[in-house]
């Protein structure tokens, strides 16, 4: 996409990626302050840690096993929340210790077993090594975040300024 301005393709590939992702990122941030759920990035990047060591414990595609787990924790925010009558930020807190202490304990069980990969070759990416279907997902997810806060802005407006005002609708 940006070929035409950097030559180097491992460059424009890392470019692309991180103006993508910046955009999701902006849109989603404000909504997330403004919630007050400043805990999800943290609870959701370990729920995909975990995803990830039980994708590589259960012999799967680690990144397939990483986004279902991430869904799954993201689906309990809300109804653990509301049944426990705590705060979000609460219920992230006890998902993120739960989604941690899950890829710790399967990380280290597989290094004992001879199969697994350092925690680190999980936790931190290579932006550099990014293929073009990569960047294309990318944009996928950036244009839909777009898509989805415009279609239902007035319902993320309502929910960000009183929850209960927009509960009672």
């Amino acid at each position: 996409m940006l070929g035409f301005l950097i030559e180097n393709n491992v460059v424009c590939h890392a470019v692309e990626a991180m103006v993508f992702a910046s955009i999701a990122c902006s849109i989603l941030g404000v909504i997330i302050s403004r919630m007050n759920l400043s805990s999800i990035g943290f609870t959701m990047s370990h729920a995909a840690f975990a995803g990830a060591a039980i994708g590589m414990f259960l012999d799967i595609r680690a990144q397939m096993a990483a986004i279902f787990f991430s869904l799954g924790v993201a689906a309990l925010i809300g109804p653990i929340s509301d049944k426990a009558k705590m705060a979000a930020d609460a219920t992230l807190g006890v998902l993120f210790a739960m989604s941690m202490a899950v890829a710790i304990f399967l990380i280290s069980y597989l290094q004992c077993m001879g199969r697994g990969l350092t925690a680190g070759n999980l936790l931190f990416g290579n932006v550099v090594s990014l293929y073009r279907e990569e960047i294309y997902a990318l944009a996928a997810v950036s244009a839909l975040t777009i898509i989805f806060v415009l279609v239902f802005f007035k319902e993320i407006s309502s929910i960000m300024f009183n929850m209960k005002i927009a509960d009672a609708i």
